[in-house]
């Protein structure tokens, strides 16, 4: 299995891609691991959307912490 992890901060359209990126892949023996940095935009459409078409997508929602300097 192949651990894929997106993280994620107001960014939909760039998510959405990504995403559909995956889902078109031959290998299909993916985990798909979504770390949203507390996103002000809504992600919900994107990710209803996506977490039955990709059968290991787990997303987790973290409070904004910004860039690790």
């Amino acid at each position: 299995m192949i651990s894929v992890i997106i993280p994620t901060y107001n960014s939909p359209k760039k998510l959405c891609k990504a995403l559909e990126s995956l889902d078109k892949q031959i290998y299909k023996d993916i985990e798909v691991i979504l770390v949203d940095d507390g996103s002000s935009k809504s992600l919900e459409a994107v990710i209803s959307d996506y977490e039955f078409r990709l059968p290991n997508f787990r997303d987790f929602r973290i409070p904004h912490g910004g860039s690790n300097k």
